[in-house]
Parts: structure tokens; C-alpha cells; sequence
């Protein structure tokens, strides 16, 4: 009997140790990670980036800071981060280590850009300049990196800005070809485009006015108006852009900071001005959230470019971080709010280096440096072997995310998509049925049609012609038959007659 009770005690030890160290896996990070299969369900899915490190003025030995309001790395890998508040520059390294604190001079004179909302750092000519968009002072500038202003761009001089607009940078990136591009406060034309001297270059990606009912119903209203009375009516104008990046082969990411239509969130803008990714892409929570009482949808404020077509987006609302790749497939989340490692309060700006992913919170005055852990490098990894080419090590990689994550419906799709580009359409169609993806089930079934009657052409035609011979000759051969038969009748018939003549 004691030996039963001993095994007893033993046995529950053991499963309450286990019991611990798995709750204590879990509780790694303040947040869950989550997949949406094809019914914009959310289904549970590990974890796949983790907090690394966080920082604050308390933290790095500093006065407190005014307000932060963006940050963004240089080609060194190193942090600059605009106070808005106190017109000051923290410099720090891609370990969140201080360095040092930057202020702006112009002829030796100190720069104000108090309220400033954006600062972009661009390479030129073996060089790094800092450009920071200086909202309420309606100006650009730019400096070098000991705080030495080289230039102050205003507003452009085009006729396709009213006078009436005020010229409010927002944020703002620079291309390879020193072509500047500027988000704007209540301008909707699209992104600005402008030189480094600040002359007018155009607009690219146009937003567009939402339909939504309200829009619908005020349109048919005016239908029915006079001039004097549509007036009065409500004017609508296209969502307004939050953030923007640049990719290696000079794509704009750009994020909408409001919006009911998921798949106008973010776009993926090319040299042509025109959005890449398919019409049906939906970005941010696909589900209804609440916060308190309230129900809210997904706010896109700040995003970035990962590197190797995988970006990440801000969702200041909901405070969370959306990874996807260039194709607009949901990869991974992680962030939530709160106070501990990994969660935010108002986060405001975002960015990335050497794949880690930066988060700036405006709300409590602090930085989170957040690592792919081995799921998240494993899906990041397989993503870009098939944006690539690399479709076998594609394969591989997918599969294994499938070990970790099985009801992973992007892992069916882009195992199909690359089966697909290596011709074996049959064992796509395959994947795309687990992977609830009948557009690209169509496309194979399609392919494999094709593919079975090429392969088997040779073999059909081969067999018509020898079916047309066979019949031929058994034609001949019946006739020949038929002939000979008709003979035997005429010799043997002159045969009786003969034998009767006798």
C-alpha cells in the first residue's frame, strides 16, 4: 500500500514539474500568437517574435524625455530617435546602448523642430544625411550627422496644391535616386514627390474615397439636390496615409491610418504608382476586437521594411505588430497592450535591422527590440526561398513550419505555389484543397489538364493512327474475303453446270 501511495506522490510530482515548465513556455512572452485560415477565423499558432530588450530614459542614464515621435536606423546600425518635444536627437546602437544626444544648427545658429512628427537617415554619395519633417514649421531639413543643417526644403511650388493647404510633413523616406517621398496632413493627392533641391516631382499611389453606405446614401442625395443645398452636404476625400518605407528594389510600403476595407490598409506601391498586391489582400484583425467596452478595428500608424520581402505593420490600436511578406500573406503577430516586456501603451513608430523589429512607445517613453525566434526564422526563411525561386528548399522549410503549426493554411498554399512552379500540378492541387485556396486549386486543375494532354498526345495520336490502319486493313481484309467468297460461288456454280452439259 505504501508503495502505491509512493508512486502516487510520485507520479503527481512529476506532472505538476512538467504542468510548471510548460506554463512557464507560454508565459515567455505577454501575448499569443494566432493564424486566420480561409473563414477569417483565428486559430492558435506559437509565438514568433519575442521581446529581447527595452529601454527608456530611466534605463540609458538620460534626462526624461519630451515625446518621442519616430526613429530610423542608418546604414551603420545605428538608432536615431526624434524627441519632438525637446528638439533633440538620441543616438543609440541596434543594441539599444546610448551614444549620444544631437541637436541642429544652421550657421551655428540652434534649429528648432519642436512638434517635428518624421525623420528618415539616407546615404548619399558615401555619406549620411538625417531628414527630418518638421510639421509645424511647414519644412524639410536636412543635415548631416554631427547636427549641421545643409538644407530647408518648403513647400514645393505646384498648382496641384491649393493655396489654401498648408504644407504639414508627416513622414517621410528618400529613394537610391535622391527622390524624396512626403506623407502630408490634408493633402490626398497621393505620396508627394519632390528632388532634394524641394521642386515638385508629382504624386504617386492616389488614395481612394471609401464606399462606404454613408457615402453611398450621401451621393444618391445629391443626385436629388440643388447646387445651394449640395453644398451643405458632407464631402468626403480619401483616407489619408500614416506611414511609409522603402524596400531594396525601391517599392513604397505605405499604411492608412484608418479604413473598413481591410485590403486598402497597406499598399505595396512600384515605380509605376501602382499597388501590387492582389485586390483581395486583407490586412490587420480580421475579427471584431473590443478594448474596454468598445469595439475597434485594426489602425495602421507606422511600417517596415524587414528586408528580403517581408515587412511589418503597426497597429497602434490594438497595439500589435502584423508581419507579412511582399505577396500580402499573414506570417506572424506579436504585441499586445500593457506594461510588461513586449506590450505597449501608445505605440507610435516602427522599425528594422539586421530582422529584428523595433518598436517605439510614445506613451510610456520607450523602445522594444523584438527577435525572430526559430519558428519566426523559420517562416521568414521560408517565405523568401520561394520569393526567390528556391522552390525545393521552400518546400522543405514549409513542411517544416507544418511540423510546428499544422493548421497553417499559408504553409498548404505556398508549398502548392511552389509545386505549382515546378510543374507538378497534380500534388498541388493537393495542397491548395488543405489549404482552402480554390483560386489557385483552379489555376492547377487547369495546369494538370493541360499537362495530361501534353504528355499523352504522342500516345493518343499514335493509337488513332494505328486504330485507322487496324480498320483499314481489317476493311481490306473483309472485302478480300468477301471477293474470294464470291469466286468459290462462280467456280463452283461452273462446275454443276458443266457436269450437267456432260
Amino acid at each position: 500500500m505504501r508503495k502505491k501511495v509512493t508512486a502516487f506522490f510520485s507520479i503527481l510530482l512529476i506532472f505538476l514539474i512538467l504542468m510548471s515548465v510548460s506554463v512557464s513556455a507560454l508565459s515567455d512572452t505577454p501575448y499569443q500568437g494566432y493564424t486566420y485560415d480561409s473563414f477569417n477565423t483565428s486559430n492558435p499558432a506559437p509565438v514568433g517574435f519575442e521581446p529581447e530588450a527595452t529601454v527608456n530614459s530611466g534605463s540609458l542614464r538620460l534626462e526624461s524625455f519630451g515625446s518621442l515621435s519616430d526613429f530610423d536606423f542608418d546604414e551603420n546600425g545605428n538608432l536615431y530617435v526624434l524627441d519632438s518635444d525637446k528638439s533633440l536627437i538620441y543616438i543609440l546602437s541596434s543594441e539599444l546602448e546610448y551614444i549620444k544626444t544631437l541637436s541642429l544648427k544652421e550657421n551655428g545658429n540652434a534649429i528648432s523642430f519642436e512638434k517635428a512628427q518624421g525623420i528618415f537617415l539616407h546615404a548619399a554619395n558615401g555619406a549620411e544625411l538625417i531628414y527630418i519633417a518638421d510639421t509645424e514649421n511647414g519644412r524639410i531639413l536636412v543635415s548631416d550627422t554631427e547636427g549641421n543643417v545643409l538644407r530647408i526644403l518648403k513647400r514645393p511650388e505646384t498648382t496641384l496644391i491649393s493655396n489654401d493647404t498648408q504644407f504639414r510633413p508627416l513622414k517621410l523616406a528618400v529613394s537610391d535616386e535622391d527622390v524624396i517621398f512626403v506623407l502630408c496632413q490634408h493633402i490626398y493627392s497621393g505620396i508627394l514627390m519632390i528632388n532634394n533641391n524641394g521642386e515638385f516631382l508629382g504624386f504617386c499611389g492616389s488614395n481612394k474615397i471609401e464606399a462606404s453606405a454613408q457615402v453611398l446614401l450621401d451621393y444618391a442625395w445629391k443626385k436629388l439636390l440643388n447646387e445651394s443645398l449640395k453644398s451643405k452636404t458632407s464631402r468626403y476625400v480619401p483616407v489619408e496615409y500614416s506611414g511609409l518605407d522603402l524596400d531594396e528594389s525601391g517599392n513604397i510600403y505605405a499604411c492608412s491610418v484608418s479604413g473598413t476595407d481591410e485590403s486598402e490598409r497597406i499598399r505595396c506601391i512600384n515605380a509605376k504608382g501602382n499597388n501590387i498586391f492582389p485586390n483581395n489582400t486583407t490586412f490587420g484583425d480580421l475579427e471584431t476586437s473590443t478594448v474596454g467596452s468598445n469595439t475597434v478595428t485594426t489602425t495602421f500608424t507606422d511600417i517596415t521594411d524587414i528586408g528580403s520581402g517581408i515587412f511589418a505593420a503597426l497597429d497602434s490600436t490594438l497595439r500589435r505588430v502584423f508581419v507579412y511578406d511582399r505577396e500580402g500573406n499573414f506570417l506572424l503577430s506579436f504585441g499586445t497592450v500593457g506594461n510588461q516586456a513586449g506590450t505597449f501603451k501608445t505605440p507610435a513608430a516602427v522599425t528594422s535591422y539586421n530582422e529584428r523589429v523595433y518598436v517605439l512607445d510614445q506613451g510610456n517613453g520607450s523602445i522594444t527590440r523584438f527577435g525572430a525566434n526559430s519558428y519566426g526564422r523559420l517562416i521568414m526563411q521560408a517565405s523568401r526561398s520561394y520569393l526567390n525561386g528556391m522552390y525545393d528548399e521552400s518546400i522543405d522549410q514549409w513542411n517544416d513550419v507544418l511540423a510546428q503549426n499544422g493548421g497553417f493554411e499559408t504553409a498548404y498554399v505556398s508549398i502548392g505555389r511552389s509545386l505549382m512552379n515546378l510543374d507538378e500540378y497534380k500534388e498541388a492541387m493537393e495542397y491548395f484543397k488543405l489549404g482552402q485556396s480554390r483560386t489557385d486549386y483552379s489555376r492547377a486543375l487547369q495546369q494538370y489538364r493541360t499537362q495530361f494532354i501534353a504528355e499523352w498526345f504522342n500516345v493518343f495520336f499514335i493509337a488513332v493512327i494505328l486504330i485507322c490502319i487496324g480498320v483499314r486493313v481489317l476493311f481490306y481484309l473483309k472485302k478480300r474475303k468477301t471477293a474470294i467468297e464470291g469466286a468459290d460461288v462462280q467456280i463452283g456454280y461452273g462446275t454443276k453446270l458443266f457436269s450437267s452439259l456432260k
